[in-house]
């Protein structure tokens, strides 16, 4: 036991304990130090050119969420992004579009955080998505933002989003054809409810009918359509019911007529 002490307070063995202690120190120093600087971002996002509220942009490190902030009435936010890591940052909104770019704080000198950085500044638009579009080039970041070393600051890598932008294009020439489908789907249901009308009007229930018909096929689940569609198959119902009493009256006021007819002549001859 004694010896045990003696070994542990030997000054040889104090001496390789204290540099270590002194390495041990040091490094959490500069670990930390390293650690604890971070990227500032910030920014606003749009929809149509509009500030967009209440739209999340989230901050991930593998499936981790590391950071989150919602945009603000004039679609405003801001956050950091954490030193000395690689992070997808994701901006999203119930029913819209989520956008996603990448940011990395890999590969910055030990010694450049202490100046501090130029606030990164993604400004992001999102659209709600159309029917039939393949939106999954979207899965892949839209823009990397990267440090670098010529310029001792962080910037996003234009060759890559210059071939984003480049593939992005078939998306938008998608839209605006279904776009365009859609101006002109509303445009002929318009006309379709309105020639229906004026068929209606008319009294013209077949072709009031057929117009009325071609709004609903047009908008599947629109209920003005329907509603109408219903009104004239009870005018031409009631019209069907009105022809056919006049026509059961004209008869029986024939047979009538012809039942008297018959009986004068019979009294005429006796």
């Amino acid at each position: 036991m004694i010896t045990f002490k003696k070994y542990m307070f030997h000054p040889t063995i104090l001496r390789k304990k204290s540099i270590f202690f002194i390495f041990q120190i040091l490094f959490s120093i500069f670990y930390s130090h390293a650690q604890s600087w971070s990227l500032p971002m910030e920014g606003t996002i749009d929809k149509g050119g509009k500030p967009l509220e209440g739209a999340l942009v989230t901050v991930y490190q593998g499936s981790k969420v590391v950071r989150q902030a919602a945009t603000a009435s004039d679609g405003f936010y801001k956050l950091d992004i954490p030193g000395n890591g690689e992070y997808i940052v994701t901006v999203s909104k119930p029913g819209h579009v989520t956008k996603k770019f990448m940011v990395s704080t890999n590969g910055v000198p030990a010694d450049r955080p202490a100046e501090g950085f130029d606030a990164i500044e993604p400004n992001i638009s999102i659209f709600e998505p159309l029917d039939g579009i393949d939106y999954s080039l979207l899965n892949s970041p839209l823009a990397k933002y990267i440090y670098n070393p010529a310029r001792a600051n962080f910037e996003y890598d234009k060759a890559y989003l210059d071939q984003m932008l480049d593939k992005l294009e078939s998306i938008k020439k998608l839209e605006a054809e279904a776009k365009k489908k859609i101006k002109d789907s509303e445009k002929n249901y318009k006309d379709a409810i309105a020639n229906g009308d004026k068929a209606f009007d008319k009294k013209d229930y077949a072709a009031a009918k057929s117009n009325y018909q071609t709004a609903a096929n047009l908008k599947k689940t629109d209920p003005v359509a329907k509603e109408k569609l219903q009104l004239v198959e009870q005018a031409i119902k009631a019209d069907a019911e009105a022809k056919a009493k006049a026509e059961a009256d004209r008869i029986a006021a024939e047979k009538a007529k012809a039942e008297a007819d018959a009986a004068k002549k019979k009294a005429e001859e006796e």
